[in-house]
């Protein structure tokens, strides 16, 4: 059948490579003996695995980072090329490959682009809001601080005719009530100046103006400021200074976090008791201590003090305040690199009650 000259006629290509004319007609021989031919998977079978594979390629991509995609992909092609193969070589059915390894290209570039444009248009509407937030944080601040700023004329104006009133008026009574007034418009005073800290931390320029300045007479300044309170309540206060170094810091926060301090001392302690203010120089800093013989704090409530407009539960109704000291007081000392801290004795197992606020700043500003 096949003839004594193998070679002749030259070489011909087939698909298996290139062959000689006994050679082909060997194969078609052992094909047609062992009816071996090459099949084509139905083309409704093979339309219904593009698209189960196509609904795989999708769910991966839609439900995994890229990069996990990206090696779900590599080792689906993998698997098909594989799987081609063996079905070829063990059943004579022929499944394309090139269609597949297609699919997943298309579905890639495809769904990245969409996956591109939707964090694109996610991103654009974060900045939207982010702008709209930063508007209205803006017209809020502004609003605020101008309402401050105006209400403090009027209430220096108040104060300056009460000072003259009271240097004029004779009547016991009429002192009193001047008294009063006076003791009113400074504090709605206080609690301006509360407000318009706050502002100025929650700015974003907020920045710490650093000068060197002995601690202690910022402390002095800070009593004498004060002293009118304690008078009122005939509170004593004792000065436990030690002589320090000079240090850097911001001369107005500092005054401002020793007032907050003293005033909420001078408040929380019963008329006739005594404060002590205490500094020393400790390792690598210096140390401001504020001691009262108050009521205390319940332990419960330590954690939640230092919180913005957080009061005492049981204070709300016995003194007055904005719940801004303590707040304030922790973020300038946390702008200077250094730390606060609170303790406090309460309840029928604490004879002695009282609270000890401290707060330490380091020897170098770190800014």
């Amino acid at each position: 059948m096949i003839g004594a000259d193998t070679n002749s006629g030259g070489q011909l290509t087939t698909p298996l490579g290139a062959m000689n004319r006994a050679e082909i007609l060997g194969h078609v021989v052992d094909n047609l003996s062992g009816n071996r031919w090459i099949k084509k998977w139905p083309p409704f079978g093979y339309a219904l695995f593009l698209l189960g594979f196509t609904i795989l390629a999708v769910f991966i991509i839609m439900n995994y980072p890229q990069s996990v995609v990206l090696v779900f992909y590599l080792g689906l092609a993998l698997l098909v090329s594989a799987l081609s193969t063996w079905v070829f070589d063990s059943f004579f059915l022929w499944v394309p490959i090139y269609t597949p390894i297609t699919i997943l290209g298309t579905v890639w570039f495809i769904f990245v682009g969409y996956q591109a444009s939707k964090i694109e248009r996610t991103n654009f509407r974060l900045q939207q809001e982010q702008k709209n937030l930063f508007e209205l944080e803006q017209l809020k601040n502004n609003f605020v601080s101008l309402i401050s700023h105006d209400l403090k004329t009027p209430i220096a104006k108040i104060q300056a005719i009460v000072d003259r009133l009271k240097r004029d008026a004779e009547n016991a009574r009429i002192q009193l009530d001047l008294a009063n007034l006076d003791n009113y418009s400074e504090e709605l005073n206080r609690y301006i100046q509360s407000i318009l800290n706050l502002l100025r931390v929650e700015s974003r320029d907020f920045k710490v103006n650093k000068e060197t300045a002995d601690l202690n007479e910022i402390i002095e300044q800070a009593l004498l400021q004060v002293d009118p309170l304690a008078q009122n309540k005939n509170i004593e206060i004792i000065k436990n200074l030690e002589p320090l170094f000079s240090l850097e810091f911001d001369i107005i926060l500092i005054k401002e976090v020793l007032i907050n301090l003293i005033e909420n001392a001078i408040n929380y302690s019963p008329p006739g008791q005594k404060i002590t203010i205490i500094s020393q120089e400790i390792d690598q800093g210096v140390k401001v201590s504020v001691e009262d013989h108050g009521e205390g704090i319940a332990p419960e409530e330590i954690p939640k003090i230092w919180g913005k407009f957080v009061r005492g539960s049981d204070q709300n109704m016995k003194s007055k305040g904005s719940g801004l000291g303590l707040y304030l007081a922790k973020y300038f000392i946390e702008l200077h690199g250094g730390r606060v801290s609170l303790t406090s004795q309460r309840g029928p197992d604490h004879p002695k009650h009282g609270t000890i606020v401290s707060f330490t700043l380091p020897f170098e500003l770190h800014t």
